[in-house]
């Protein structure tokens, strides 16, 4: 090990690891903090020796560090947050249906954090409909929302107020498998092209 990355082990593991778990809660913090955040710290482990073994002495270490830290935490809790969410297709007695490798077989829901396109962007970062005063993305969000259908839009509207798909559903009176049509169409390529394009043009 050389001398600076003793250094950077002194500097996040002194005093039982008191900085490196201050980033972690500083970016728990973000997500509405989480009751058991030991498991984070292992994961923050895991990241920080990842890191060391990666980094290029060019950077900023700190700031390397958090990105990856960022990035692995969000990844953990979105995780998290599906397998709650999880609904299991079950026969007249509640048991879980099994496929034919007895595997417990999966409703498909469409969510915020479902993927388009790559694994990194999720259809909630495309698409904050709610329209906000100078905001120069308003008009970028306008002209996606006209591509919608009317149904698209509803969709679109109860998903940014926090309604989960069965309560859309619910409240829209429609199938799931009318809603996993309309939804899929909705994070097609043709459709959010352009919000893409926008969205990377803003993070350069």
């Amino acid at each position: 090990m050389n001398t600076l990355a003793e250094k950077y082990m002194v500097e996040y593991y002194a005093n039982d690891a008191k900085k490196l778990r201050g980033v972690v809660d500083r970016i728990l913090a973000r997500f509405g903090g989480i009751d058991d955040v030991t498991e984070f710290y292992s994961l923050a482990d895991e990241v920080f020796f990842d890191v060391m073994r990666r980094y290029d002495n060019e950077s900023s270490f700190e700031g390397f560090l958090y990105t990856c830290l960022d990035r692995k935490i969000k990844t953990e809790i979105t995780r998290r947050n599906r397998d709650k969410r999880t609904q299991y297709v079950r026969d007249k007695e509640g048991r879980k249906v099994k496929d034919e490798d007895g595997k417990p077989i999966i409703i498909q829901l469409l969510y915020l954090d479902t993927p388009v396109g790559d694994e990194e962007t999720t259809f909630g970062d495309l698409l904050p409909v709610k329209e906000e005063k100078d905001n120069p993305y308003t008009e970028i969000i306008l002209c996606y929302m006209k591509k919608l259908s009317r149904k698209q839009r509803q969709i679109a509207e109860y998903l940014e107020s926090g309604y989960h798909p069965y309560e859309i559903r619910r409240e829209m009176g429609i199938s799931e498998a009318r809603y996993k049509m309309l939804f899929t169409d909705m994070c097609s390529e043709s459709k959010t092209r352009y919000l893409r394009q926008a969205w990377k043009g803003a993070a350069i």
